[in-house]
């Protein structure tokens, strides 16, 4: 999902041990069968401090191929309000010019399709 705000976009660190752990992503959900997007949304953010708003627009899709993993991703705009938990894993970045973090293909991938 594109959480934006003044020109910047939302990423979240993975945690290690998982699919592109450590490295700076879209936060994101797998959503669950019959499961509300709204609801894979809300869990996304969770730990972020921040509170997804109506309405979730969508932004298009993105399809990538992990080594072992053939993924098609469907993003939405979603618009928020409240601030970054201090102490979470997020933060706010230039989707222009992401600097030095740590981004997988994936994520500049999306970060494209954004622009």
């Amino acid at each position: 999902m594109a959480v934006e705000r003044r020109g910047q976009v939302l990423l979240v660190r993975r945690p290690p041990g998982t699919l592109l752990g450590g490295t700076w992503v879209l936060p994101s959900s797998e959503l669950g069968a019959g499961e509300l997007e709204t609801t894979a949304v809300h869990r996304a953010l969770a730990d972020t401090g921040l509170v997804p708003r109506d309405p979730l627009r969508p932004a298009g899709t993105v399809r990538h191929i992990f080594t072992h993993r053939d993924v098609t991703a469907r993003v939405l705009r979603v618009p928020v309000s409240g601030s970054v938990r201090r102490g979470s894993d997020a933060r706010w970045i230039s989707m222009a010019a992401p600097g030095r973090l740590a981004l997988s293909s994936f994520t500049r991938k999306t970060l494209a399709l954004l622009r």
